[in-house]
Formats: C-alpha cells, sequence, structure tokens
C-alpha cells in the first residue's frame, strides 16, 4: 500500500485545521462531562443504596454513550470523500501513485485516530472517581475497548 502515510498525513491534517475536529471535539466532551455529571450526582445523593455496578460501569452503560456515537461517526466520516470532491483535490489524488486500497484504509486510520483522540480525555473522569472510590480497571479496559471496536465499526 503505497502512499498510504502521505494520504493518512494529510488527511488527519485536514481534520484537525479546520474546525470540524474542534467542534466535534467541544460537543463531544460537553455530552460525555453532562454525563460524568449525572453519574457522580447520583452516586452522590444515593450512596446508601446498595448497588451492584460502580460508577465507572455506570458511566460506559448510560444512554449518553450511544448518542455520542451516533453523533461523532457521522460527522467524522460524512466529508471523507465529499470534501475531496467539492475541493477538486479528487482527481489528483486518484491520479497520484497511490493505491485505491490505501487511500481507502488511510482516510479510515485518520477518522478511526481522530475518534480514538475524542474519547482520550475522558480517561480523566476514571483517575477523578480512583481518588474517591475502588475503580475496576478490567472493567474500564474492557468499556474502552468495547468502544473503541464499536466505533470502529460505526466508522467503516
Amino acid at each position: 500500500m503505497t502512499g498510504f502515510w502521505a494520504v493518512y498525513r494529510r488527511e488527519m491534517l485536514s481534520l484537525w485545521v479546520t474546525p470540524l475536529a474542534w467542534l466535534l471535539c467541544f460537543a463531544f466532551l460537553l455530552l460525555q462531562g453532562i454525563s460524568f455529571y449525572v453519574v457522580i450526582d447520583h452516586y452522590a445523593h444515593f450512596t446508601s443504596l446498595s448497588i451492584d455496578q460502580g460508577p465507572a460501569q455506570t458511566y460506559f452503560s448510560s444512554f449518553f454513550i450511544p448518542i455520542s456515537l451516533l453523533l461523532v461517526c457521522p460527522a467524522l466520516t460524512m466529508g471523507i470523500f465529499a470534501e475531496e470532491r467539492r475541493s477538486g483535490t479528487i482527481e489528483a489524488l486518484l491520479t497520484a501513485p497511490v493505491s485505491g486500497g490505501a487511500v481507502v484504509h488511510a482516510k479510515y486510520a485518520a477518522a478511526l485516530s481522530t475518534y480514538s483522540l475524542l474519547w482520550l480525555p475522558t480517561v480523566l473522569y476514571v483517575v477523578i472517581v480512583r481518588r474517591v472510590v475502588e475503580v475496576d480497571w478490567g472493567v474500564v479496559a474492557a468499556s474502552y475497548l468495547g468502544v473503541l471496536l464499536v466505533g470502529a465499526a460505526y466508522l467503516a
């Protein structure tokens, strides 16, 4: 796959230089922050209840996760090839010495990398919760892996 890294670098640059990724990051982190606040507020007010799952499990099973996936994944992928066509660079990209598979894989890898970077700041939520209660790191790792794999499927 010749040219993969060149197309990947160009796609990452085009994603993060335009306001799309920054606005998407703001909206995504705002939604995740609201979800985190709701979970923490729930556990702060109902401390005497016998619970089967901790805050980390509740955070990853909240209804904010599917909503954020339905907002983020289409916003990342809808403009990948349409922007090339709109700006007139699709002809140069398709006639360059880059295979078609490399173009598709590089654009997908850039969208997946951006998606992963959007989830990176949410690790701080687990660090904050860890200071107060015991966190099951296996559940957290499996939850992040699940979110990454579901997002990868949605982006595909």
